[in-house]
């Protein structure tokens, strides 16, 4: 495991989906470096200003370094170089002026006649306005920086981004503590990101645009508090509140191979879909060891139980049941959460395994046998189970809340929480040829839908109302020749990309780079379009040989290249985890997988 200490520099990578063209990016005036005098960072900017030489006088002479934006179909910021900072004073209402007066130009070259008409600014005399145009608005909101980020010598930029694309870019006026961005759709999320000259996230913060509202002519968007670069943690408290004794755990990420020195630590500059698993054990034996996949910036908690409660749940439910446990069986602990708070009356589905049952916790933690929904509380307990993968999912009669993946070792408690949220979100599907991009159809088993989902013409959308977690969707294509697989899907996207493969693809390489053929293990074919990134299992002693690269055409390379991915041939079955280091941006990416024996997988290492 000697090399994944590599990890401790994390990576990162911009991923657009082959299938999509760009959208067009619609800037409305440049962005600019603004820095208040009261914000944390104004010493740091002093001193910039005094090794520049920039004499700072009053803010009416003071220059300002602007940076011009421009986003290609890759997602790539490019920028002038920035020669000095100096600090803009500008107010709320210098800002909404000098806003109207550019919305006005933008409308009239665009030909926008609804977003023109909405303007306090007398139209031309003649305008020409199409009417095929999407209506466009504008979303305005809060825009604070947080955690110690401040702005020196760096670049800014707010853009909202839908299926893994860039879309229009917004402006951001850090004085006046707000942002503002032209929209053609409230789908998709906006993110913020304050990065360095070297392209190395400073600064981020990602918010989905749900259920926003019109304030006057705007629409009021979530708060942008950015902060320290995405990173992955624990969450760990104990679930009866007592204080966490620190010297009796040991907490890890990434299967073990990351330590953290206390349960509150996190490991930095993660890209934001990404997911490792965490394990916490106690020294003392008092509490008993609790896995818990985790994914960035996880609302949810891993709770602690002690092993006397474990142990206990287990006797009362072997008398009770008249049944008897299998010696270190595993034990899953869930407990459905909506918008931060435990969900009553919830039921439980274990949709992979047939004949299981849960058993849901009343107000004192005791397992009700008679029970057949959670409580208060929201807690769910499955005792007794082998090692293995688990898809879970909650209801409310018939409404579907959200579906979790539970991953299970013997003698050791599985703790997820289903997260779920009252607003409901549109995911977009699309199934195309991984090389071509020409659409195709499949059948979709989705997590907490009883019926068979179709992608026809290579498109579908569903709804969801699941806020975070990991998903299993079986991919069964139309066409012959493509492969049937299981996509590994974050909650946190609003879109899912199905990248078809033909079964004669994966045989040809085999062949050419002669891998053996055995039935005992699985194949995993993943995308990163970015190159120059290494690539780590945290399967022990695994061939490297078995490992192949390939190019965005699906051509074979000697190392990554960008707009490809790769090929991870007799991957062992069982818990494992891939993971990416990107050698230009410091950011990791990573994925777990539970394998299974002659199957085949397939994955995006994207933002």
């Amino acid at each position: 495991m000697v090399y994944l200490l590599a990890l401790i520099l994390p990576v990162a990578l911009l991923y657009s989906p082959k299938i999509e063209t760009s959208g067009t990016v619609y800037i409305v005036k440049p962005m600019t470096i603004t820095q208040e005098r009261k914000s944390p960072a104004y010493d740091v900017f002093r001193q910039s200003q005094k090794v520049l030489q920039i004499t700072t006088s009053s803010a009416a002479t003071d220059e300002v370094a602007t940076t011009n934006l421009v986003l290609n179909t890759n997602d790539v910021i490019h920028t002038n170089e920035i020669l000095k900072t100096a600090e803009l004073v500008i107010d709320q209402k210098e800002l909404l002026i000098e806003t109207e007066k550019k919305l006005e130009q933008f409308a009239v070259t665009k030909t926008d006649s609804t977003l023109l008409s909405k303007l306090n600014i007398s139209a031309p005399t003649t305008p020409q306005f199409s009417q095929n145009k999407s209506q466009a608005a504008t979303i305005r909101g809060n825009f604070e920086l947080t955690e110690g980020v401040g702005i020196v010598d760096h670049i800014v930029s707010l853009r909202r981004v839908f299926e893994g694309q860039s879309f229009e870019l917004g402006e951001v006026d850090l004085k006046a503590g707000m942002y503002q961005i032209l929209v053609g759709s409230f789908e998709g999320e906006l993110v913020a990101e304050i990065k360095d000259r070297m392209g190395l996230i400073i600064g981020e913060d990602r918010q989905k645009l749900l259920g926003l509202k019109r304030s006057g002519l705007f629409f009021s968007g979530p708060l942008l508090k950015v902060g320290q670069p995405s990173s992955i943690g624990m969450n760990a408290r104990n679930v009866d509140e007592r204080k966490i004794v620190e010297t009796n755990l040991t907490a890890s990420l990434y299967s073990g191979n990351y330590s953290l020195k206390k349960t509150t630590d996190t490991y930095p500059n993660v890209a934001s879909l990404s997911s490792t698993i965490g394990l916490i054990e106690d020294r003392t034996k008092k509490n008993i060891a609790t896995l818990s996949f985790r994914t960035v910036k996880d609302q949810s908690e891993t709770l602690l139980f002690s092993q006397k409660w474990v142990d206990g749940l287990k006797n009362y439910l072997s008398e009770k049941l008249q049944i008897q446990y299998i010696p270190n069986s595993g034990l899953i602990i869930g407990r459905i959460m909506q918008d931060g708070k435990p969900v009553a009356g919830a039921q439980v589905v274990i949709e992979n395994q047939a004949g299981i049952e849960p058993y849901y916790l009343d107000q004192f933690l005791i397992p009700q046998t008679e029970q057949t929904v959670t409580s208060a509380n929201g807690f769910f307990v499955i005792p007794g189970l082998n090692s293995g993968r688990y898809q879970i999912s909650g209801f409310i009669k018939d409404r579907h809340l959200g579906s979790q993946l539970y991953f299970v070792e013997e003698n050791i408690v599985s703790y997820q929480e289903i997260l779920t949220t009252v607003q409901t979100q549109s995911i977009v599907v699309r199934a195309f040829d991984a090389f071509t991009g020409q659409e195709q159809d499949a059948d979709l088993i989705l997590p907490g839908h009883e019926d068979v989902f179709s992608v026809v013409d290579g498109m579908g959308r569903y709804r969801t109302s699941a806020a975070q977690g990991l998903q299993e969707i079986l991919v069964r294509p139309v066409s012959n020749g493509y492969l049937p697989f299981t996509y590994l899907q974050n909650s946190k996207k609003d879109h899912l990309h199905l990248p078809l493969i033909q079964d004669v693809f994966l045989d040809q390489i085999r062949i050419q780079k002669q891998i053996p053929t055995t039935d005992e293990t699985a194949v995993l074919v993943a995308f990163a379009p970015a190159g120059n990134f290494d690539l780590h299992l945290t399967a022990e002693n695994f061939d490297r040989k078995q490992i192949v690269y390939f190019n965005e055409k699906g051509a074979v390379t000697p190392t990554p290249v960008a707009g490809g991915g790769f090929i991870i041939y007799n991957l062992p079955i069982g818990l494992q985890e891939i993971i990416l280091q990107d050698q230009n941006t410091d950011r990791t990416f990573s994925q777990v997988i539970y394998a299974e024996p002659a199957k085949n997988y397939i994955a995006h290492f994207s933002e």
